[in-house]
């Protein structure tokens, strides 16, 4: 992450962002070069990592009975998990949330094999049915009061239609949350996705054609 962001707070690194791939969307987006400069700073976009251990600590916490269910019929573990509260304030999404500075960020050590099967059960679980992960998330920020309220799927745009994973009200301001769940993924992948996601809002609010 730290090699596509910039400072502490985490900002998209258009320039990174677009040296790291050479997928379709990127040959979109240089068409526009006066747009293309100032995307990333249009939509204060970031670039947060949530690791395995607190996002199955908040699927356990703070995930619905549909969520549990999926998680049950995979045999994974639905029981509370009471650290999830500590996970999510102190990891990247809490301290951006809560406008604390990342620091310099370290690599994170190899998770046990348990953890990784069962986060593989996880992202499974997202590629049919990504809304129930992402509603566990919204109810687990609210809870420990980083947000005031979420909804799922909220429509952004006029121009083109477009519907955000996460909408969260917070006193500062609302934002708006794009998940990537993904068992394993790559720079060149993340990169894609967060420009292809740029390139979404940007033609919703019409900066982009």
């Amino acid at each position: 992450m730290a090699a596509l962001t910039r400072g502490g707070y985490a900002y998209a690194d258009i320039d990174r962002l677009i040296t790291a791939t050479n997928a379709n969307i990127v040959a979109d987006l240089k068409k526009q070069p006066d747009q293309l400069g100032i995307l990333g700073t249009v939509f204060d976009a970031k670039i947060i990592h949530v690791d395995m251990m607190t996002a199955l600590a908040v699927a356990r916490q703070y995930g619905d009975a549909a969520l549990h269910q999926e998680m049950a019929d995979l045999s994974m573990s639905t029981s509370a998990e009471p650290k999830a509260v500590e996970r999510l304030t102190s990891g990247e999404l809490g301290l951006l949330l809560s406008g604390s500075s990342l620091g310099l960020r370290k690599r994170g050590g190899r998770a046990g094999s348990n953890t990784q099967a069962a986060f593989e059960s996880l992202a499974f679980i997202a590629t049919k049915k990504d809304g129930l992960l992402n509603k566990a998330i919204g109810s687990g920020l609210k809870e420990v009061e980083l947000i005031n309220s979420f909804q799922t799927e909220r429509e952004l745009g006029s121009e083109y239609k477009y519907y955000s994973d996460l909408y969260c009200e917070r006193t500062e301001g609302p934002i708006r949350l794009e998940m990537m769940w993904r068992k394993s993924t790559s720079r060149a992948e993340i990169a894609n996705y967060v420009l292809s996601k740029l390139g979404n809002y940007g033609r919703a609010i019409g900066l982009l054609s």
